[in-house]
């Protein structure tokens, strides 16, 4: 009689789930230049240079970022990021984060124990731009 496998552990709060659609710059890995994706970005590493994406970016503890503008549509940091973020969706500060940056969004999440040093500017959400009328 075979034994059921125990339970996978959940992720961490600090990790981001691991998708078959995404770019990931590894622990000891440091990239020097832009990055460019449409799909997801998670930095457990270091990156020195731009970094924009259709999709989500996550900065998970370990990971840096020193840019002078990192863009998603989601932004979430758990490690350290210096320059300034801006997002379609949501910025997330988690505890655990440091930016040293201004933040550009339409959501923004500073949770308690982050370190943040720079400005957040209210960004109206995107569809919000998109007005339509009827013709009749």
């Amino acid at each position: 009689m075979e034994r059921p496998l125990p339970p996978r552990p959940a992720p961490t709060r600090t990790q981001a789930p691991r998708s078959t659609r995404s770019t990931w710059i590894g622990g000891p890995a440091t990239v020097e230049g832009k990055i460019t994706s449409s799909e997801d970005i998670c930095v457990e590493g270091s990156v020195k240079g731009d970094v924009h994406s259709q999709a989500a970016v996550t900065v998970p503890e370990g990971g840096s970022v020193e840019a002078s503008r990192l863009h998603g549509r989601r932004v979430t940091v758990h490690g350290n990021v210096r320059g300034n973020i801006e997002a379609k969706e949501l910025v997330e500060l988690a505890g655990s984060g440091s930016l040293v940056g201004d933040v550009t969004a339409p959501h923004v999440v500073v949770a308690l124990g982050a370190e943040f040093d720079g400005v957040i500017h209210h960004q109206p959400p995107e569809h919000a731009d998109r007005k339509t009328t009827a013709k009749g």
